[in-house]
C-alpha cells in the first residue's frame, strides 16, 4: 500500500482532548507543546504526510520532516534535529502504528456505531462515530489520541482493507483534528529500497545506547570510559545521574515524600480554590504572553519566552508532554509543593517530579526554579531573572 494525505491538529484541542480522556474537565491532567507556539500555529491546511506498507510487514512513513522506517525487526527513526536512531521494534512500538493503519486498535476503545454503508474514491466503506466510554478514564490516554485528539469522533474506513481513509475528531461539536488520504494505491508493488534507511542529512545512524551517552555527555557527566556498546555500562550510568539529580534511591509514594515536608504556616483559606489555581498554573505553564516574550503564569517569568523555543526546535512538532497533577501540599497560604509525573506521546518517562508553587499578586503561579527544572531536562538554560 501506498497512501498521500494531509492530517491537521489544534494545540489546544490536544489539551482539552486528554482532560476528557482522563476523567473530564476537573482531571489533573496538563498538556504542554514544545513545538510551534501561538505564534506559529500549525496551518489548518494541513501537514503531508506519505506512507508505505507491506505485506511482509516493511512500514515507511513520512511527516514534518520526520521518518519512521520499520523493517526485519529494526525500528529507524530521523528528525532533523536528532539524526537517526536505529533500535529492534518492541511489542509497545508495533501498537505505535500510523492512524491510517490502527481502525481495529481505535475501535476497540470507543463505544462506536456503523451509521451507514458509503464510499469513498468509489471504494466501499463505511462510516463510523463513536467516543471513549463513559465512566472509564486513560491515564495516560491511549497512544493514538495525541494523534487524533477528541471526544467525539467520526471515521470512513475501506471496507476490503480496514483503512482508516478519513478521521475526525471533535469536543462539543468543535473540530479539534483531521485527518484524510488523498491518493491510495492498493496491492501495487513497492520497491524494497522504500524500506532501506537513508540518513537525509547524512548523518550516521545510532542506537539509543549512544543517543543516551550523548545526553549524559550535554548534561555535563564524563562518559569517556563507557562503551556505548555495552548497555548494562550505560544503564548503569544514565542510573546514577539520575539518583544524582532525583535522589532516586527509593521510591517513596508522594504521600510519604509530602510528610518531610513541615508545614509553615495556615492552609488557604479556599483549599479547593488554591488547588485548582495551583493545577491550572501547572497547565498553562508554557503559555506565552502576548508579544512571545514573558510566561505569565511563572514566577519572575520575564524573558523566559526563549526557552519555550528553544526546547520546541530540539523536538518534533508532534511531540508532546502530558502533565499529570499527583499531589499538592500547601505549607502555608502563599506556598506550595507540587509532586507531578511527565509523558511524552503518551510513554511517562519522568515519574514524581517535584516542584513548587506560590502565591503572588497576580494568583499562584509556578516557581521560576521548577520551570528552569524540566527546561534543563530539555536541554535548555534559562536567563539570569531580571534584576539578579
Amino acid at each position: 500500500m501506498h497512501a498521500l494525505g494531509l492530517s491537521w491538529t489544534d494545540p489546544e484541542g490536544v489539551t482539552r482532548s486528554m482532560k476528557e480522556w482522563a476523567g473530564g474537565a476537573g482531571a489533573e491532567v496538563a498538556v504542554l507543546s514544545f513545538g510551534g507556539g501561538a505564534d506559529n500555529p500549525p496551518s489548518r491546511e494541513g501537514e503531508p504526510f506519505e506512507l508505505w506498507w507491506n505485506a511482509g510487514g516493511g512500514l515507511r512513513t513520512e511527516r514534518q520532516g520526520a521518518i519512521e522506517v520499520r523493517a526485519d525487526g529494526m525500528l529507524t527513526t530521523f528528525h532533523p534535529m536528532v539524526g537517526a536512531v536505529e533500535q529492534p521494534e518492541d511489542r509497545d512500538q508495533r501498537r505505535s502504528i500510523p492512524l491510517a493503519l490502527s481502525a481495529r486498535m481505535v475501535l476497540e476503545q470507543l463505544d462506536f456505531r456503523i451509521v451507514e454503508s458509503s464510499s469513498w474514491q468509489g471504494r466501499p466503506a463505511w462510516v463510523i462515530n463513536g467516543s471513549p466510554s463513559p465512566g472509564r478514564t486513560w491515564r495516560p490516554p491511549p497512544w493514538w489520541a495525541f494523534d487524533l485528539p477528541g471526544r467525539e469522533y467520526l471515521f470512513h474506513i475501506d471496507k476490503a482493507t480496514g483503512i482508516v481513509v478519513t478521521a475526525e475528531g471533535a469536543i462539543e461539536d468543535e473540530l479539534v483534528a483531521w485527518m484524510r488520504i488523498d491518493e491510495l494505491e492498493v496491492d501495487v508493488p513497492i520497491e524494497t529500497g522504500v524500506f532501506q534507511f537513508r540518513s537525509p542529512d547524512g548523518t550516521p545512524v545510532r542506537t539509543p545506547d549512544q543517543r543516551a551517552l550523548e545526553h549524559l555527555a550535554q548534561q555535563g557527566v564524563d562518559v569517556s570510559g563507557i562503551d556505548a556498546r555495552d548497555s548494562e555500562q550505560v544503564h548503569e550510568a544514565l542510573r546514577q545521574h539520575h539518583e544524582s539529580m532525583f535522589a532516586m534511591h527509593r521510591k517513596p509514594t508522594v504521600e510519604q515524600l509530602a510528610q518531610d515536608f513541615p508545614v509553615l504556616g495556615p492552609p488557604p483559606s479556599d483549599a479547593a480554590g488554591a488547588v485548582i489555581a495551583v493545577t491550572g498554573a501547572f497547565s498553562r505553564m508554557t503559555e506565552l504572553s502576548m508579544d512571545g516574550v514573558d510566561l505569565p503564569m511563572v514566577e519572575r517569568g520575564q524573558g523566559l519566552g526563549d526557552c519555550v523555543r528553544a526546547a520546541g526546535e530540539r523536538y518534533a512538532r508532534e511531540a508532546l508532554a502530558a502533565i499529570e497533577v499527583l499531589h499538592i501540599k500547601f505549607v502555608s497560604d502563599h506556598e506550595a509543593v507540587v509532586w507531578y509525573a511527565v509523558a511524552v506521546n503518551g510513554h511517562r518517562i519522568l515519574q514524581q517530579m517535584e516542584g513548587r508553587s506560590v502565591l503572588t499578586d497576580d494568583g499562584w503561579l509556578v516557581t521560576r526554579a521548577t520551570f528552569c527544572q524540566l527546561m534543563r531536562l530539555a536541554g535548555v538554560t534559562c536567563p539570569p531573572p531580571e534584576g539578579g
